[in-house]
């Protein structure tokens, strides 16, 4: 709690700007279901901005999902073999969905698979082992959804950064 308050309050002026953080994400690293569940009420009681969830265990983000029912969350990550369950889940709780692969020819597909149920409230993952990779990938997709005219890759992309701590993740 001390940390989400931490975050809350942090801003910084650049430029004659405020900035303040705009979303938070919660990571499952536990793998513990109700541990989590109770992690993420307090956060969402402390955090009134964008809220990401992140687990690779669909009956996890799927929990996440029905607890903030009414809330916009973002669920993170579908995977090509979890993606037409989570964006099922993702439309039924008004949730959005990051589509998270590791090449693109797996992101143009999921992307495909969740428009083609009507569904448009996506993001877009393109898994990298360094941020040097991560930036290269998202040049590669804003030139392919603008220049290459690659409608399945004009969606926003996401990128989470893991600390390595045990202590930044539940």
């Amino acid at each position: 709690e001390r940390r989400v308050r931490q975050f809350r309050e942090y801003e910084f002026e650049r430029v004659g700007e405020t900035l303040k953080p705009d979303a938070l994400a919660l990571a499952c690293a536990s793998k513990d279901s109700a541990r989590f569940s109770a992690a993420l009420l307090r956060v969402a009681a402390l955090w009134e901005r964008a809220l990401a969830v992140r687990s690779d265990n669909v009956a996890i983000l799927r929990l996440a999902a029905e607890k903030m029912r009414g809330r916009k969350i973002l669920l993170a990550s579908a995977t090509p073999q979890t993606a037409a369950e989570l964006t099922n889940v993702a439309a039924e709780t008004g949730a959005a969905l990051a589509l998270a692969a590791d090449n693109f020819d797996d992101l143009t597909a999921m992307v495909k698979t969740a428009t083609s149920q009507k569904f448009r409230e996506i993001f877009l993952e393109l898994r990298a082992d360094s941020p040097s990779e991560h930036l290269q990938n998202n040049i590669l997709i804003r030139r392919a959804a603008r220049k290459g005219g690659v409608k399945t890759l004009g969606f926003p992309t996401v990128r989470f950064t893991d600390t390595g701590r045990a202590a930044d993740d539940v």
